[in-house]
């Protein structure tokens, strides 16, 4: 049976000499795993969809519930994003997180036209890329179920101000007078920055900040929702 989808690639693995395994985000069957036979080769034709960031138009043969690449039209390679090494590493980490909440035969229109408009935004925007990480990072794990309230307190319900901790059990920041034993104390200005987003604002503070913010949703991303981006270490560990 041939089936046809937009895909972007998230990460390919050698396989035999001259093959690649592919895992893809498509829009109509989340994520997939395909077979793209003689890519390896200089002259395949096909070589460059097995690079990742890569959007193209697919064309797959499926037989015994296993797909075999057989075509691909490149829309575009994101090509830039690999000149400059900090927009490389914040699409690294954009892929990484997307292959982990991806499911495979799920339908995942939302986090493909995510994934694609932060590809595009990094590739071709000006804005800082450390900001726009973090901005789609928020966005996907409000959009898989995994949202973080930055909005007020998640005991009292009042607004948090100088003082701030995060409850990582629970997914909810406290103020200073709701604090209990457990919760972590992080930057109000932090906090700040993570608010801004969440309510639409946008990333505009100084870069510090966004890298705080990245190694805010690393910690809540391993402790909480089991994730570990190996990827985000290139920021959190400046």
């Amino acid at each position: 049976m041939e089936i046809k989808s937009r895909a972007i690639t998230l990460r390919a693995v050698n396989y035999k000499d001259n093959d690649r395994i592919l895992t893809l985000i498509t829009p109509e069957k989340g994520k997939i795993s395909v077979s793209a036979k003689g890519v390896r080769k200089a002259n395949a034709k096909m070589k460059v969809v097995s690079e990742p960031f890569c959007l193209s138009d697919c064309v797959f043969y499926e037989r015994s519930g296993r797909l075999t690449l057989t075509e691909a039209e490149i829309v575009d390679t994101f090509f830039p994003i690999r000149e400059n090494i900090w927009r490389f590493y914040a699409g690294t980490v954009a892929l990484e997180l997307a292959n982990f909440l991806s499911q495979e035969d799920l339908e995942g229109t939302k986090l493909f036209s995510s994934l694609l408009t932060f590809l595009k935004d990094l590739c071709y925007g000006d804005r800082d890329e450390i900001g726009l990480l973090a901005e789609f990072i928020y966005r996907v794990l409000y959009d898989e179920g995994f949202a973080v309230d930055f909005s007020v307190c998640g005991r009292c319900g009042g607004n948090i101000e100088g003082r701030v901790r995060f409850n990582i059990k629970d997914g909810i920041n406290v103020c200073e007078n709701c604090a209990r034993e457990g919760d972590r104390e992080y930057s109000y200005r932090t906090y700040s920055f993570l608010k801004n987003i969440a309510e639409g604002e946008g990333a505009t503070a100084q870069a510090q900040d966004g890298i705080n913010a990245l190694k805010f949703f690393d910690y809540y991303l391993r402790g909480a929702v089991g994730i570990q981006l190996k990827s985000i270490k290139f920021f959190t560990e400046k």
